[in-house]
């Protein structure tokens, strides 16, 4: 099982197009430890910000916290297959 894991949360830019697929294919560079084991991709202008308009990482704890819980519901998580 696993205890810890790597979420990557990605914003579009305006128009384009990008799935998660073409996400691991670009990181299969990384070392295995360094992969993403989930990906979040967001429309572009949805990547919380903070009052000074730096990105909030609490929100996005917490967004990769409620997508963990949904893939372990899932069964996909703990296994690996994300």
């Amino acid at each position: 099982m696993f205890s810890e894991g790597i979420v990557a949360f990605v914003e579009k830019r305006p128009g384009a197009e990008l799935t998660e697929a073409d996400l691991r294919s670009h990181a299969q560079g990384l070392a295995a430890y360094m992969r993403p084991l989930h990906y979040v991709v967001l429309e572009a202008g949805a990547l919380p910000l903070n009052r000074v308009a730096k990105t909030d990482y609490v929100v996005l704890k917490q967004q990769a916290g409620d997508a963990v819980k949904a893939l372990r519901e899932a069964g996909g998580w703990d296994r690996g297959e994300v």
